[in-house]
């Protein structure tokens, strides 16, 4: 089913307004569902904020993202949204629990409105992948926690310490 079907009065935490363009249009409702699941699951006070940027829902193109609709063949079954900092962690433990989210990505380099702020990656692939991403000078880098489990952490923890400072 087309997300932009999806009755958003019965969402606790989501507004179709939220989503750029028409972007609902080429995405599964499931991915929303799982955005829902995802943010019920969090303590009270915990804000999610899906990206502003229409390419981090839907892609027009043929591509291996799940956020490609292989250019109209198939729905987008993916999504990308902030958090702060001091919320992201238990969200990324959070998606784990969900066996229907199998992509989860984070992404500790991003920016929204103006400030640094972690932007966290999120699909319904049928296996779990872990990730996490930063920009290196001019090329982004994807780390793999099933290819090199020690860096993916490594990544993490630098991350953290130099933004958080702990």
């Amino acid at each position: 089913m087309r997300a932009e079907n999806l009755d958003f009065s019965r969402l606790r935490y989501f507004d179709r307004n939220e989503f750029p363009g028409d972007v609902l249009d080429h995405m599964e409702a499931l991915i929303i569902l799982l955005l829902n699941k995802l943010r019920n699951g969090l303590p009270a006070g915990y804000s999610i904020y899906p990206s502003p940027v229409e390419r981090a829902h839907v892609r027009q193109e043929e591509s291996s993202s799940r956020h490609s609709t292989m250019c109209g063949k198939r729905l987008s079954d993916a999504t990308d949204f902030f958090m702060c900092w001091e919320h992201i962690f238990l969200a990324w433990q959070e998606a784990q629990r969900i066996v229907e989210i199998g992509g989860i990505g984070l992404y500790l380099d991003t920016r929204y409105q103006s400030k640094t702020m972690p932007m966290m990656h999120i699909d319904a692939r049928d296996e779990r992948l872990l990730w996490v991403s930063i920009q290196k000078e001019k090329e982004r880098i994807y780390v793999y926690h099933h290819i090199d489990p020690i860096k993916f952490h490594a990544v993490i923890g630098s991350v953290h310490a130099r933004i958080i400072g702990g």
